[in-house]
């Protein structure tokens, strides 16, 4: 009998991150939608700041940071998890962009997403909203959607469709927003084979190195 090994296959790697926050992304990759972990780090690695998200009904799950660490935070690495498996929300980098974190991640089930800033840092909070919003509606944008929609090699391999490309969308919009603002994103895609057929949407995005 083969043993069965977990491989993670690291397409894009983030950047070298304290053994401390690896460690606590691993408690809270796997929670149950809609539940979600906030952890504050700083560069060497110590918790400074944990809170959990609260869920409301037609507006998913938000995390407001009170005000007494709005100074301790300021800087420091963010890292949460999305149980939708999404990478970052609008919500994610307009909200969290005022604290100018060294780097922002959010861990889910298909793998690790990482942004942080060039010598130019963060854009202003309404800059991100509007470059979002110039993202989704971008005609060459929504066709390269409907390309993938219809791929046969992802539907094939799709086990929820329409959840798979919300979540590719995701991942594109933070790659072109990553570019319009000069940032660094970074995808990392977990999996559980060593097996060259396509994983989770995440992999299949890596694997076609869809822009």
């Amino acid at each position: 009998m083969c043993a069965k090994y977990i491989i993670v296959h690291v397409y894009c790697s983030t950047p070298t991150i304290n053994e401390n926050i690896l460690e606590y992304e691993k408690t809270i990759r796997n929670l149950p939608e809609p539940e979600e972990m906030v952890g504050i780090f700083s560069k060497k690695g110590v918790l400074i700041h944990e809170q959990e998200g609260i869920y409301i009904p037609g507006i998913g799950t938000v995390v407001i940071l009170p005000k007494n660490v709005h100074e301790k935070v300021i800087g420091q690495i963010l890292t949460h998890n999305h149980s939708s498996d999404a990478s970052f929300s609008k919500r994610d980098l307009v909200e969290h962009a005022y604290f100018r974190f060294s780097e922002m991640r959010v861990v889910g089930k298909s793998g690790t997403f990482s942004l942080s800033p060039k010598e130019s840092g963060w854009p202003e909070s309404f800059e991100i909203g509007e470059f979002i919003s110039q993202i989704r509606s971008d005609s060459e944008f929504q066709s390269k959607l409907n390309d993938i929609q219809f791929d046969p090699k992802f539907c094939q391999h799709s086990g929820d469709i329409n959840g798979d490309m919300v979540r590719i969308k995701s991942h594109l919009i933070c790659e072109k927003f990553s570019t319009k603002c000069n940032l660094n994103y970074r995808a990392s895609a977990q999996t559980e084979t060593t097996e060259p057929y396509i994983q989770n949407w995440l992999s299949y995005c890596l694997q076609n190195e869809l822009e």
